[in-house]
């Protein structure tokens, strides 16, 4: 087999720090340990083709707006010419699998595409609400164009158990589940008395619903527990709110964006993590806290029932339950330190990057 792979996503890494492309960056990176040579394809404004301190190949794409992605259809091909790999992996946008399928044909090797949350089985998109006519017109063309070039791709990757059911029910296709994993050996299996804090860590969009963190902080104002948030801003409109919200708790800090070492430590020093979304693929939070010992408190996300089975935090969709939780167990220590303990020991056994990426190369040599 030949040990060349190449990402395709609209970002990478080091410019925007999404859940697919940590996943994927930290896939390079242990894949490269093991003797993969690894290429990475992603847009950006300037001219970018360089090996980078990781040993990733990095090749840029002009930077296209989603309904533009097609203008940049030539210069993937003639990228893929150049790197001639084995196999393309492509995650996070739907725009480009359809030419992958297509020019793999035309320059060999074999296409995977990687789902990244539930939202990709449907149809309609919720988040394109406010989009113009065109762009809907152009997401939904896009969307089937996308399913049809499903079919001709080598093997299909989901998240989570729930992901396989929902690709069979919608599309009558198989595909196989990894588990996001992140690298785990300069993580501490030793926790030190915590800090009563609690986290909301994510993008701020929508449908990651951060307005209901500070509810939640608003409910626990007069207790003696701290929130932060960490996160980027996504939209102006959201960034108003978040800052008028915020102005009467003094319990409530907003980070705002925060560098991945800064996020672990932050996350090393507090108690819980809250997750507000409305929907996720398997939140890369969720992994983090886990590792280092942090239960998730969930407002309905779930992923394979993985909360609720191993009692490393709580769902439910209720401020009130949420906050009395929150409170109790931050009054308990010994009680916070027998679910911490659950969260590393299930996060050691199910999320550890060098498993991930054995049980992605047993899938390759089988393509």
């Amino acid at each position: 087999m030949n040990k060349r792979i190449a990402f395709i996503l609209p970002h990478f890494y080091r410019y925007y720090r999404g859940g697919a492309e940590t996943q994927c960056f930290y896939l390079a990176c242990e894949l490269i340990n093991k003797g993969w040579e690894v290429h990475y394809i992603f847009e950006h404004k300037d001219i970018i083709d360089e090996v980078d301190e990781y040993g990733i190949h990095l090749h840029s794409l002009p930077k296209k707006k989603g309904y533009l992605k097609w203008q940049n259809a030539q210069a993937l091909l003639q990228k893929m010419k150049l790197i001639q790999a084995e196999f393309w992996y492509s995650r996070a946008n739907i725009s480009y699998l359809h030419y992958l399928v297509k020019f793999a044909k035309q320059v060999g090797g074999k296409v995977i595409w990687a789902f990244s949350r539930d939202s990709q089985f449907l149809l309609k998109d919720n988040e394109q609400e406010k989009a113009s006519f065109v762009v809907k017109v152009y997401n939904r063309f896009n969307k089937k164009r996308f399913f049809k070039a499903l079919k001709s791709t080598n093997t299909i990757l989901l998240q989570t158990k729930k992901q396989a059911a929902l690709l069979d029910k919608n599309l009558n296709l198989k595909g196989t589940v990894i588990y996001n994993a992140h690298p785990t050996s300069d993580i501490s299996k030793k926790n030190s008395l915590r800090k009563k804090q609690v986290l909301w860590i994510g993008r701020m969009r929508p449908f990651k619903r951060p307005d209901r963190f500070i509810e939640l902080a608003d409910f626990l104002k007069d207790t003696d527990i701290t929130f932060k948030m960490i996160g980027k801003y996504a939209e102006k409109d959201l960034n108003e709110i978040l800052n008028k919200r915020k102005g009467s708790n003094t319990k409530l800090e907003i980070l705002g964006e925060r560098k991945a070492h800064e996020v672990h430590d932050t996350l090393s020093e507090s108690m819980l993590i809250v997750n507000t979304s409305e929907y996720e693929g398997f939140s890369n939070t969720f992994i983090e806290a886990w590792l280092r010992g942090v239960p998730v408190i969930s407002y309905q996300v779930d992923p394979d029932g993985m909360i609720l089975q191993n009692k490393i935090g709580i769902v439910k969709n209720d401020v009130n339950q949420l906050a009395d939780y929150i409170k109790d167990i931050c009054d308990d220590q010994k009680e916070w330190e027998k679910v911490s303990e659950r969260c590393q020991m299930h996060g050691f056994e199910n999320f550890d990057i060098t498993n991930a990426v054995s049980k992605l190369e047993e899938i390759l040599c089988k393509l």
